[in-house]
């Protein structure tokens, strides 16, 4: 009679398709672990730059140009409005730093609006460029507040960021657009 020894532990083979299951499943779990990581860096930025451009509306609010619309009221005398027509525009953020500056008013006389708009301009450019370190354009228009497309008979204005962007302006491969709404009236 042969005396048979109990075979005791695991082949090399079950270990090696353990060790396999398990490889796929930690590859899985690093990838999903790289995507959310990536997702949430994005929405970091959006919510950057949905400060920043709340406050570049905050700064328009302050500096509107008081414009005659054309129309008059009941006696005759024309209804004013508001424009923000030196703010319109795409502007394009370069690595190059600009220099808000604003001289200090002396009597009566203040800063005027055309350079109170290129200070805010240049404060939005600045930070945006301070916090993502991106090249980027922005254009502020009147706009269709629904489709965001510019459109000089609307009433709404909207500040519209894309980045990055490459030398020449165009959104590259992975370009983001971010557009804010803004009822100045």
């Amino acid at each position: 009679m042969m005396n048979r020894k109990i075979q005791k532990g695991f082949t090399i083979i079950e270990i090696l398709v353990s060790v396999t299951i398990l490889t796929i499943g930690l590859l899985g779990i690093l990838a999903m672990h790289l995507r959310s990581y990536s997702t949430v860096q994005n929405a970091e930025k959006i919510g950057l730059i949905a400060g920043l451009t709340e406050t570049l509306a905050e700064a328009m609010r302050t500096n509107p140009q008081i414009v005659a619309s054309g129309a008059t009221d009941v006696n005759g005398n024309p209804i004013m409005t508001y424009r923000w027509t030196n703010y319109e525009g795409v502007h394009y953020g370069s690595t190059l730093s600009c220099s808000p500056t604003l001289s200090k008013p002396t009597g009566l006389t203040g800063v005027n609006s055309s350079t109170l708009a290129n200070y805010h301009r240049c404060n939005f450019e600045n930070q945006f460029k301070a916090a993502l370190g991106e090249t980027f354009k922005y254009e502020i228009c009147r706009a269709n507040a629904k489709t965001g497309q510019c459109s000089s008979s609307n009433s709404d204005y909207i500040i519209k960021v894309t980045w990055p962007v490459d030398s020449s302006g165009d959104e590259v491969s992975d370009s983001f657009t971010h557009f804010v709404v803004v009822n100045l009236q």
